[in-house]
């Protein structure tokens, strides 16, 4: 450094530097010079203009132009407001955010409304606070400019201009100046690269002043006590809308363009306002349109950089495209330890989605491997290529990212995730800066993709991310690295998850993209392609397209028979998946001998425990159930369980569900109380082995709450059974999902059997119906189910007209979704149509209702010699038929046919199924009611002791057994007061058992009223009318001489009902004892 004798004049300085290495500072302060070895320096000395005192208020430096169609946004009031005096603590703040968000603009506007106030005169301002006296605006991109400024400051400000002393003492002057001058002061320091490069520049912290920041780094170090920081982002819509109306709507441009379109082209540029102000320029200047400029941006015609530089220049006095501005910052970060990893982790992330890439793809071993790869050489320890990265250095790399805010790090009670703009990804994949020999990162992301994606919960917590990731992935494989060599798992992945996720519809769309990519890439008979057209086939019949995936499979096996050969894992499970599909369509028995032929081959080609043996068999036993033989399938499953658990393992989910299985057919084979504590134990150790809130946990818990009644559960309690499951099923799956829907449909009946009115079963049904049709399309074979559900409710609201309509609609389904050889034989047409014929003969109350069981009689006979007598759908037959004679009146033909109804069950599902229980409680009632009261009364009292040994005490089966027993005993010649005695000792247990407000109660206390007439004189009786009305006050109350019955009666009026009620009973009864 070189100074000049004290003695002498103040000198004015001019350097001219030159030479590689030279740093020169010169001005009205004193010359400094550093330089290394063949540095040039020449010193040009005159005498300076003596110093002036300056005017106040004082402005240092050049305040920004206000951008061209200036956009005001809410952050600069906010700005204003954490400045204002007021007696706050604020003396600083901090604007930061990504480059080109206008973090300059807002701070200069701030600037500006500040200056104006303090030229406006000494009033104090709107807040309160007295105006400034001097205003510094510094371009801070390194400390020397900090010290150039603060030097240049304390020149014009200190009394004496400081003459003869060098830049950085006068720095410090000046900072000491701001401290004790008393002037209000403020201080802009805008663009700073980081805190660190402040060091001791920053102005002090005094009642008199305020600072200013902007800055692309967000450190955790700007935030103090008395320094505030505001995130800056990008514009909000209607703030991109208001700009690019006013920037675009120039009279040299015409159209004139739709907000619509305005809309676009924000939403395209992420919103960015330097990208806004670049765009607009650029579309002024070509007079090209939105939708050509969309077209270019979207097809990748033309790079960012050419769209974003208008051949006039750049507005606004800019210096820097969008994508020079950002490579700034990228350098600086990937200067940040572990050197060298940031700019390759971005260029990763630049082919992921924008809004939410999981931290964990960033951060897994797959990115690990490429950050290795891509590590350049050098002398520090950390980039020394070929060194592994760890998970430390990509989290810090990560770190380094966010801090110089090219990427937002957002964290959920579920995960943690990385959101950057998507202009930033488009500049980083167009950047030159990677090496043209460097690894493409597209597969390095799927890869990563990939790993997460396999891993346990990721699905749930990150399912609608990685899904967004893989779909970025595609649109930015410019090299077709997906395909090579073969297709990438994660594209399979990618599709099988929409359908995983209840998005049925957009899986086959996108399987369907999906097998032309493969065919045009890979070629029609490709490995990959056949799993492609494999996957579009599955998620067809998922969908309710039976038809069309039955007829994908068949396509498909004769392409793999030709291509692969017969005994081909995949052509094995082709097979196996057409079986399946067969048997969804109807033809269970066909499924049954397809699986039978398909196994041996399985087991010779695979083994016997290979795991697509072990799905034909599960398939196979599944398919001898459905058949009506639910005892095969039980045992089937039962040899199953064992095979799986050696296999895969106790906790793996194929051996769970198989658990789940078992446990239904142990259901169906009339072990409900033993299927109960399967499905209780299997919840258990799926929440153990998959967590509570896994897809099968929750299947599970579903398949548990319809066991419960069957248990012995009160119907109330399977209610909120079902109610609690759906919350969760909500909050996990979603509305929307397949399962959540059937758990609304189980509601819906569990609601029905709990007594809920017919009609508001019904008109619930009718809105899931909407939500499923809108979700699934109304021909998946959910929605059918549905439809048939909620025909079941209108029919038990008595409304057959409704019922027939419904059952119309549902046949039109079915019959447009069958083969033409399959149509009118099919097995669920035939059972619809037998319904519709049922509900239309009952549609017209003076219809002759004999004709009712004629169709479905007709029917029997007709299908007995194809099907034999005990296929459940003859089964179906025999008790629709029951139904039919008991809506004629003809008991003794309801008896005959429930009899008949009773045997079938009898030889196929046993004594003790639910089924068979529930028939035969039908046929004990009808043959009391045609006139045989003995024989109903043995019939009840078997069926008595068969509940209690299946069923516990309190069960509603039970007790409504016990309820008609007391009955039909004392109708069959037991007397009176055995009857009133039964009926007494069975009141306590159904109010324990159902609570006071049952239906069965009240049934029970009309029961003991009756035959408590018969047995007790008028005055007991009138007491216990009197005690029942009170309980009762809409009951009625009918005498005659077989004796009084009492029955309820809503709506009729408390006062007269009560006292006619009584005053009938009374007159009755004088009249009798006369």
């Amino acid at each position: 450094m070189t100074s000049p004798d004290e003695s002498r004049q103040p000198i004015e300085t001019r350097l001219d530097v030159s030479g590689e290495g030279a740093i020169g500072i010169a001005g009205d302060v004193l010359y400094s010079v550093v330089g290394s070895p063949g540095a040039r320096v020449t010193v040009v000395n005159s005498s300076p203009e003596p110093w002036q005192s300056p005017s106040w208020p004082a402005l240092i430096g050049l305040l920004p132009d206000r951008a061209g169609f200036y956009q005001d946004r809410s952050q600069t009031h906010e700005i204003a407001d954490a400045l204002a005096d007021g007696g706050a603590a604020v003396l600083g703040q901090v604007i930061t955010g990504t480059g080109g968000v206008g973090k300059t603009q807002l701070a200069a506007a701030y600037a500006r409304t500040v200056w104006e106030r303090a030229v406006a005169g000494p009033q104090t301002d709107d807040d309160g606070a007295e105006p400034v006296e001097v205003l510094v605006w510094v371009s801070a991109t390194s400390a020397q400019a900090i010290t150039s400024a603060y030097a240049e400051a304390a020149r014009k400000l200190i009394d004496g201009g400081l003459r003869g002393v060098d830049a950085e003492t006068a720095a410090r002057e000046f900072r000491g100046w701001l401290r004790t001058s008393g002037r209000r002061w403020l201080v802009v320091l805008d663009d700073v690269p980081q805190l660190a490069e402040l060091n001791d520049l920053l102005p002090p912290e005094v009642r008199t002043g305020r600072t200013l920041v902007t800055t692309r780094s967000r450190d955790a170090a700007w935030t103090t006590d008395t320094r505030r920081v505001i995130q800056i982002g990008v514009f909000e819509p209607l703030e991109s809308r208001a700009y690019l109306r006013r920037a675009l709507g120039r009279p040299e441009r015409n159209p004139e363009d739709s907000d619509a379109d305005l809309d676009r082209l924000a939403d395209a540029l992420g919103h960015l306002p330097l990208a806004l102000a670049q765009a607009s320029a650029y579309l002024v200047e070509t007079g090209r349109t939105i939708d050509k400029y969309l077209d270019l941006l979207e097809r990748r015609a033309k790079t960012l950089t050419e769209l974003m530089s208008p051949i006039g220049g750049l507005p606004d006095k800019q210096t820097r495209t969008v994508a020079a501005l950002w490579d700034m910052s990228i350098e600086l970060a990937d200067a940040h330890r572990p050197a060298g990893l940031a700019r390759p982790l971005l260029e990763l992330a630049s082919v992921l989605n924008s809004d939410g890439i999981p931290v964990a793809v960033l951060t897994s071993e797959a990115t690990r491997g490429y950050l290795t790869l891509r590590r350049p050489r050098g002398s520090a320890p950390e980039r020394q290529a070929g060194e592994a990265v760890d998970e430390v250095a990509a989290e810090d790399a990560l770190t380094a990212l966010h801090r110089l805010n090219l990427v937002d790090r957002l964290t959920s009670r579920q995960t943690t995730v990385v959101q950057t703009h998507q202009l930033l990804q488009r500049a980083v994949r167009e950047s030159p800066h990677g090496r043209p020999s460097a690894p493409d990162p597209v597969p390095a992301a799927a890869d990563a993709l990939l790993e997460v994606w396999l891993q346990t919960g990721q699905e749930r917590d990150n399912g609608d991310r990685l899904r967004a990731g893989a779909a970025a992935l595609r649109r930015n494989d410019t090299r077709d690295a997906l395909w090579r060599p073969g297709m990438h798992q994660v594209l399979e992945i990618h599709g099988r998850s929409l359908g995983q996720t209840g998005l049925v519809r957009a899986a086959i769309e996108y399987f369907s993209g999906l097998t032309a990519d493969t065919e045009r890439q890979l070629g029609a008979d490709d490995p990959h392609t056949l799993v492609a057209r494999g996957d579009l086939a599955y998620w067809r019949g998922e969908a309710g397209d039976l038809v069309g995936a039955v007829e994908a499979y068949q396509q498909l096996l004769a392409d793999r028979l030709r291509v692969l050969g017969p005994d081909h894992p995949h052509t094995l499970i082709t097979r196996s998946n057409l079986a399946v599909r067969r048997g969804e369509l109807g033809d269970t028995f066909g499924a049954i001998e397809e699986y039978e032929r398909l196994l041996p081959g399985l087991v010779r080609r695979l083994g016997p425990l290979h795991p697509d043996t072990l799905t034909a068999r599960h398939n196979l036993a599944m398919y001898r159930g459905r058949s009506g033989d639910p005892a095969s399938a039980l045992a089937a499953y039962e040899q199953l369980v064992p095979d799986l658990v050696t296999v895969l393992g106790p906790d793996h989910p194929n051996t769970l569900r198989t658990r789940g299985s078992l446990a239904h057919w142990q259901a169906a084979s009339g072990d409900p109380a033993g299927a109960m504590k399967a499905y209780t134990q299997l919840v258990a150790d799926q929440t153990h082995a998959l967590g509570a809130d896994h897809p099968d946990t929750l299947t599970t818990r579903g398949e548990l709450a319809q066991c419960l009644h069957a248990a012995g559960e009160p119907a109330a309690s399977v209610v909120t059974t079902f109610e609690l499951l759906l919350t969760d099923m909500e909050r996990v799956l979603g509305p929307s999902h397949p399962v959540t829907l059937t758990t609304r449909l189980e509601l819906a009946n569990a609601q029905g059997a709990a007594c809920a009115p017919a009609e508001t079963v019904a008109g619930d049904l009718e809105r899931l119906l909407t939500d499923m049709e809108r979700v699934l399309g109304p021909e998946h074979p959910i929605v059918l189910g549905a439809r048939i559900t909620h025909a079941h409710w209108h029919s038990m609201a008595r409304d057959p007209a409704a019922t027939a309509t419904l059952l119309e609609e549902i046949l039109g389904h079915l019959v447009d979704d069958q083969p033409q050889d399959d149509g009118p034989g099919h097995p669920d047409i035939v059972n619809i149509r037998e319904l519709i014929a049922f509900w239309q003969v009952h549609t017209d109350d003076s219809a002759d209702t004999a004709d009712a069981a004629d169709v479905p009689e007709r029917l029997l006979s007709d299908r007995l010699v194809a099907l034999g007598p005990d296929h459940h759908v003859i089964l179906e037959l025999r008790h629709r038929i029951a139904h039919c004679h008991e809506r004629t009146g003809d008991t003794a033909a309801t008896a005959t046919a429930f009899q008949a109804f009773v045997d079938a069950q009898l030889r196929t599902l046993g004594p003790d199924h639910p089924d068979t229980l529930g028939s035969r409680r039908s046929l004990a009632h009808w043959l009391g009611v045609a006139g045989d009261a003995p024989g109903a009364a043995q019939a009840h009292e078997q069926l008595l002791a068969d509940h209690l040994r299946l069923l516990p005490p309190d069960h509603h089966d039970v007790l409504a057994v016990r309820h008609n027993l007391a009955g039909w005993r004392a109708e069959a010649g037991g007397d009176a007061a055995t009857a009133v005695a039964d009926f007494e000792a069975l009141l306590p247990d159904l109010l324990r058992a159902l609570g006071p407000d049952h239906p069965l109660v009240e049934t029970t206390r009309r029961s003991l009223a009756s035959w408590r007439a018969k047995a007790d004189g008028p005055e007991d009786t009138i007491g216990l009318m009197a005690e029942l009305l009170r309980q009762n006050p809409h009951a009625r109350v009918m005498v005659s001489a077989g004796g009084v019955r009492v029955y309820g009666a809503p709506g009729t009026s408390k006062g007269s009902e009560s006292a006619g009620a009584l005053a009938r009973v009374q007159t009755w009864w004088r009249r009798l004892r006369r």
